[in-house]
């Protein structure tokens, strides 16, 4: 008899353990240790375009999405800010690259009430109610954006270009960006991840339209031949998907489509010096111009 209590006492505390487990790994990771990291910015002498990614790196990290972020690289001489904006639980848009990692990075878990604390792992598959992101504080004091401060900003900015990253609905997203931007809508350039995006973007209006090659990810040597006939301006690619030689006469080819062609996120300037000459613009967290170059 004591042996089959000891056994249902040891697979009950396995059973609870379990349970438990989410919510432990999820704590014990705030913030996220993988994600610790201090950002030393290089000025770099090149010809190609620069893009800040999310809003330009912070020196706490990378995926700051921050406004003070874009000021800080506007004064450095950036004119090109790539963003990122993901949905809340309650369907609003925050500037945030995902509710995991990044999410635990910048954000102070302390704001958040009891009863979300005790939920914490439902956060990053679900995210929290706007009300509840927009209490929490973020680290080294920085302000996240939402479209309406992104709005503002690049009105205060004539010279300025937005450059849109959203991985989840983004055709919804696109069509709420236009309205709040409104006339600035065609001093933004709005990724698409699919053909129908394509149509959807030309008809709200935005500046320019950029295929990017991540969500999902296709082979070069399709692209050339899937975007021959759309209007598009230019291509967005991960630098790691052309580090065989092989693909870069497809790049070329795109090229000379009359293509514009992108890489993220490129950080190492060695690496920007070893690029192939049809990549005409990098996407980076640290890498600043010597010079000015307007957009």
């Amino acid at each position: 008899m004591w042996i089959m209590f000891l056994f249902i006492t040891i697979l009950s505390a396995l059973i609870v353990a379990a349970a438990f487990l989410p919510w432990l790994a999820w704590w014990w990771r705030w913030p996220d240790r993988s994600g610790v990291e201090h950002i030393v910015f290089e000025p770099v002498a090149t010809d190609r375009l620069i893009i800040a990614h999310a809003t330009g790196g912070s020196e706490l990290g990378s995926y700051p999405n921050a406004i003070e972020c874009l000021n800080d690289w506007y004064a450095k001489g950036i004119r090109w800010f790539e963003f990122d904006l993901h949905w809340t639980r309650d369907g609003h848009l925050v500037g945030l690259h995902d509710w995991g990692p990044t999410f635990r990075r910048w954000f102070d878990p302390a704001g958040l009430p009891l009863s979300w604390k005790l939920a914490a792992p439902l956060i990053r598959h679900q995210g929290l109610p706007l009300t509840t992101f927009q209490k929490l504080s973020m680290r080294g004091e920085l302000t996240p954006i939402d479209p309406g401060l992104l709005s503002d900003w690049l009105a205060d900015h004539d010279d300025a270009w937005l450059v849109t990253d959203i991985k989840t609905r983004n055709d919804i997203a696109l069509e709420k960006l236009a309205e709040i931007f409104g006339p600035l809508r065609t001093r933004v350039l709005a990724q698409v991840f699919s053909t129908a995006e394509i149509t959807l973007a030309r008809e709200l209006g935005y500046g320019r339209i950029g295929w990017a090659n991540y969500v999902p990810k296709r082979p070069i040597a399709e692209l050339p031949g899937l975007l021959e006939d759309q209007p598009i301006d230019l291509v967005v690619l991960n630098r790691k998907t052309i580090r065989d030689p092989a693909t870069w006469s497809d790049l070329a080819r795109l090229r000379s489509m009359g293509l514009d062609l992108w890489l993220f996120t490129v950080n190492d300037a060695e690496e920007l010096a070893a690029l192939p000459d049809s990549v005409n613009g990098i996407i980076t967290d640290r890498l600043l111009p010597k010079s000015l170059r307007s957009p």
